[in-house]
């Protein structure tokens, strides 16, 4: 299987999430490391071979991913937890063999911040968690369109007994 040494760039180190399987291979990201030390998106075999570097993050389109990737209909979906316009993290699209990256939203702190984990897709709805930003600070939950558009603030934690986490 592959070993992530940081040394081989664009290799990446510090992988975190899980895989996400599709025909015969594995998907993943890596939080540093990489071309740029901010992290990538990779694939591998299987059976641990074929290793390709799919795209490196380089701060200004993202940096730091943590969580999963989120596969459909031949695209991967997920978030940095910083990097983009203002450094507070952005959710991307990419198409499996590394090409069309899209960076579909922008963290500005007002919309969310730092974004951690993964989005869930319901049909072509994009839903995740930031740990901070939104209008309290305390992080919020929102929805996107999978084309980047119809951006929704559905709930901001108050940071009360009722919206932070112990």
């Amino acid at each position: 299987m592959l070993n992530f040494d940081g040394t081989n760039s664009p290799q990446g180190k510090s992988g975190y999430g899980s895989l996400i399987h599709s025909g015969m291979k594995f998907y993943g990201m890596t939080s540093t490391g990489g071309v740029y030390g901010d992290g990538n998106i990779f694939s591998v075999d299987t059976d641990g071979t074929g290793y390709k570097d799919l795209f490196d993050f380089d701060g200004t389109n993202g940096s730091n991913p943590w969580g999963n990737l989120t596969f459909s209909a031949g695209k991967l979906y997920g978030m940095t937890s910083a990097g983009g316009t203002h450094s507070d993290g952005v959710i991307f699209s990419i198409d499996t063999d590394g090409t069309a990256y899209k960076n579909l939203l922008n963290f500005n702190g007002t919309n969310g911040k730092y974004p951690y984990g993964s989005c869930t897709l319901i049909g072509n709805v994009l839903y995740g968690m930031t740990g901070n930003g939104g209008t309290h600070t305390f992080g919020n939950i929102f929805a996107i369109d999978t084309d980047g558009n119809g951006y929704r603030d559905l709930y901001n934690f108050d940071g009360g007994a009722s919206g932070e986490p112990a």
